[in-house]
């Protein structure tokens, strides 16, 4: 149920909030009133995609800026036979060429921020259920999530402080996550059809981020690995 809309710098709107009562709600007025910016304003808050032409000029009024930590360990090895030198690199060096090993995911914290991801879990049904603390740990391909192609995917994101707004970005997009009355955040995404390796990322950022020019920006993504596979699929718990 939709309770409050509120609409910044959205074609003609400076600045409306909106609050519905329960049960049917209806919008009426001429045209030219602003019955489709309204309903334009909505969709950019479900996670349709944006058109520049919505947005007003200067939209954004603060400094942004991000630091991305990533850990990976590439590989090669000596060849000893003799007139085995690797070519696949183009150098006869006697060494093959690098490899990726082990992989992490990325946490992506802003200059100064204070926001906190405590952890992201993903459900299918009960085949599936991951829960990741650490975005930064190692891990091998092997080891990574293994998530059955074109299939729902529940997520659970906890972070340190309720008041955040949690957005989910998979390949399709992004949506804001539903805060729930435990203080965790949920939502759904659906995974690809073709397998291969993909990421998804949980994204905590304070409510002044988005609502209060005069309030810096605070914020932390997690971006995480996993394996889409078109068989019956095994996690790593």
């Amino acid at each position: 149920m939709l309770r409050q809309l509120a609409i910044r710098d959205v074609v003609l709107v400076d600045r409306l909030e909106l609050e519905f009562e329960p049960g049917l709600c209806a919008l009426t007025g001429e045209t030219g009133a602003g019955k489709s910016i309204l309903l334009d304003a909505l969709g950019l808050a479900l996670g349709a995609r944006a058109d520049s032409g919505l947005v007003r000029g200067e939209w954004i009024r603060k400094r942004l800026a991000d630091t991305s930590v990533r850990k990976a360990v590439f590989v090669r090895h000596k060849v000893e036979r003799e007139g085995g030198e690797d070519v696949e690199d183009g150098f006869r060096d006697g060494w093959t060429r690098w490899r990726l090993r082990a992989i992490s995911g990325a946490e992506i914290t802003s200059d100064g921020g204070t926001r906190v991801i405590e952890s992201v879990r993903l459900q299918v049904g009960d085949r599936i259920d991951v829960t990741v603390t650490d975005p930064l740990e190692l891990q091998v391909r092997s080891e990574l999530v293994r998530l059955p192609a074109g299939t729902p995917v529940h997520v659970t994101v906890e972070t340190a402080d309720p008041t955040d707004v949690v957005v989910l970005y998979a390949r399709w997009g992004r949506m804001r996550l539903r805060r729930m009355d435990d203080g965790s955040f949920q939502g759904r995404f659906l995974t690809p059809r073709l397998d291969g390796l993909r990421h998804l990322a949980v994204n905590a950022l304070s409510r002044g981020t988005l609502f209060d020019d005069e309030a810096p920006y605070d914020s932390k993504a997690w971006a995480l690995p996993y394996v889409v596979v078109a068989d019956e699929p095994t996690a790593a718990n």
